[in-house]
């Protein structure tokens, strides 16, 4: 008796090894295109870009040329509180944004960068298991404050031991700029509010900002203090902005003036602090994009 079967090496089932790789994009066999320019062809190509960049640059640089920037130094003020004065030649429409502006301020050391523990900053413990090895120089209590007992407390004012690990510890969060109570005032006196809130990502204020269980028990900042965000934010250059607030109000032209409490000092490392108003646009506020 004879018995028949489909045979792997019948038609039907035959296989090529290219169809067997898949298909030509997982082979890598596409079929590759090289220009052959010469001097006619690069000129056509080069024309095409510099009209591209033209239009696109331009506008935005004109745009950003027309936004108005004020910017005031409060470098020399030695006063517990400073008040600068203004003048704004023509309206600026909602919202503007007041940014402060450090010099000499070196952010990127490398020993400064990694003086943080991102557990902590995220509510998970109190200390890591290193007992925050990062956090050299600024680890315990008496390290965050330079052994200011008058310093040794809370963000709702309950006491910490010096002895007592920092939380949030390291550099970064010593060095926090705390000039604070910004009030910006009309000619007529008036206040104008300076918001300070949403000027944060959602995803920092959601995942890695996050208050530890016990944070009115063990720690001397609120984390979640969207100033505090701002800061922990590294900057590449010794020259950098951070945002303070946002003015949802249309500023019109006339006089003002902004007091602030003075309290971040400058000349132990020979910086300069500036108020950065600025206006808003629809494509931007800065130069660069446009150039």
């Amino acid at each position: 008796m004879n018995f028949t079967s489909s045979s792997a090496s019948s038609p039907d089932n035959q296989h090529s090894p290219k169809e067997l790789r898949g298909n030509i994009i997982f082979r890598q066999e596409l079929k590759n295109y090289i220009p052959k320019c010469d001097a006619n062809c690069g000129i056509i190509y080069f024309s095409i870009l510099f009209v591209s960049f033209v239009a696109f640059g331009l506008p935005i640089l004109l745009t950003a040329l027309n936004v108005q920037e004020i910017v005031m130094e409060y470098t020399n003020c030695t006063t517990k509180t400073c008040t600068l004065t203004f003048h704004l030649d023509k309206e600026i429409k909602k919202p503007s944004y007041l940014y402060y502006e450090i010099h000499n301020f070196y952010m990127n050391q490398r020993d400064f960068v990694k003086s943080k523990s991102f557990p902590q900053l995220r509510g998970e413990v109190h200390i890591d298991s290193t007992g925050n090895d990062n956090c050299k120089g600024a680890k315990f209590v008496w390290e965050m404050f330079d052994n200011d007992t008058t310093k040794y407390k809370t963000y709702t004012n309950k006491p910490l031991k010096g002895e007592d690990y920092a939380n949030p510890c390291g550099l970064i969060a010593k060095s926090m700029f705390n000039d604070t109570n910004f009030v910006l005032k009309n000619s007529k006196g008036s206040i104008i509010k300076i918001n300070d809130t949403d000027i944060t990502n959602d995803y920092d204020r959601k995942y890695m900002f996050k208050k530890i269980k016990n944070s009115t028990d063990i720690q001397w900042i609120d984390v979640t203090n969207e100033h505090f965000i701002i800061w922990m934010q590294m900057e590449p250059m010794e020259i950098f902005r951070k945002l303070w607030g946002r003015i949802d109000y249309t500023l019109s032209e006339g006089d003002y003036t902004i007091e602030l409490e003075n309290n971040w000092d400058v000349i132990n490392f020979h910086g300069k602090k500036k108020l950065i108003l600025v206006g808003s646009s629809k494509i931007g506020t800065g130069k660069f994009y446009g150039i």
